[in-house]
């Protein structure tokens, strides 16, 4: 299908169409199998074809579009961070009302380095769930918006390893998947819900209550790992990293560790900072529950040198505080005090 929309872009009487049919390729299609990085651009290119061609609303679903692959990508934040604030500029001017949630993601990771703080909404620092309020009051993208800003906010806990709440929000907003058909977020979500139901498992003292959360977490892992075998590139570092926490969750030690290795190895190759960082950090808590502290340390700074080259201050900062509290034990079990 993506070879045949290419074709047809190709030949004049396509240009009408070009700004869907780059969306639908780019955004929906290609994300599947090859590198979510080659999209960037192409949505870029579906933006200013809808200008060109007068298709105003396409061209936003491109830049909206366009945004959310910038932070899923692990873009270094301080530009993602500009490009959404610009996109802002842009949608006032064309008059369409789009929630950006990607700003107040980066705004959660940079900080009192972000930009954004005066420049969301109406000069006011607002929080997902002012962004949900918004939604519903201005009824903005419908329940696929609404959609798109749980995943993004889900992201951000599960970065801050706020699981209590992620895990509150999967069970007060029910399966989303059904909203996000055909849009990439949808295999973030899935992701997510496996992920924190797999940790959540983890710290459940309820026999039962332990079952169903890694019941969940199954099902959704299962549909990773077919997209995957489907050839989904994007996905593989994720996949690995639900490995990780499952065979955690068993007591299986030898496959939690290779599988966190091979996490780390494929996010960093594919240039998924966020992702190479969370990879370290869990594994660092993983280790620390098991009172190796060595491998708790080592991990702990390769996730605050990834979160720092993804620019995610806020959290290098939380991060660094963690590493002198376990710098300051490691040094009085040395010294024998």
């Amino acid at each position: 299908m993506a070879k045949t929309i290419e074709i047809l872009l190709e030949q004049p009487f396509a240009k009408p169409q070009k700004s869907k049919a780059l969306f639908y390729l780019h955004g929906c299609i290609k994300p599947c199998y090859t590198p979510m990085q080659n999209s960037i651009l192409g949505l870029l290119q579906g933006y200013t074809s809808g200008l060109e061609s007068g298709d105003i609303i396409t061209a936003g679903m491109n830049l909206a579009s366009r945004g959310h692959f910038l932070w899923f990508s692990g873009r270094p934040l301080e530009g993602v961070e500009l490009e959404q604030l610009a996109s802002h500029s842009i949608y006032a001017e064309l008059k369409q009302k789009v929630v950006l949630s990607g700003l107040v993601a980066c705004k959660k990771m940079r900080g009192s380095h972000g930009l954004s703080t005066k420049l969301v909404i109406n000069d006011e620092e607002i929080d997902f769930d002012d962004l949900k309020r918004i939604q519903l009051a201005n009824k903005l993208g419908g329940k696929s918006s609404h959609a798109c800003v749980v995943t993004t906010e889900l992201e951000v806990l599960v970065i801050y390893q706020d699981f209590v709440t992620a895990r509150t929000i999967l069970t007060s907003t029910g399966d989303l998947r059904p909203h996000l058909r055909g849009l990439f977020q949808d295999t973030r979500y899935t992701f997510l819900v496996a992920l924190i139901s797999f940790i959540s498992a983890q710290k459940e003292s309820s026999w039962l209550a332990r079952r169903r959360l890694k019941s969940r977490g199954l099902k959704a892992t299962k549909i990773i790992r077919k997209w995957v075998s489907l050839g989904n590139v994007n996905l593989v570092h994720l996949l690995h990293l639900l490995e990780a926490e499952y065979s955690v969750l068993n007591g299986d030690h030898n496959a939690a560790e290779e599988s966190f290795k091979k996490a780390q190895s494929t996010a960093s190759r594919h240039g998924f900072l966020q992702y190479k960082a969370l990879s370290h950090e869990l594994a660092s808590l993983y280790y620390a529950s098991r009172g190796d502290t060595y491998w708790e340390e080592y991990n702990l700074d390769r996730a605050i040198e990834a979160y720092s080259d993804w620019q995610a201050t806020a959290k290098v900062a939380e991060l660094e505080k963690k590493n002198q509290i376990i710098g300051t034990k490691s040094t009085a079990r040395s010294s024998g005090t």
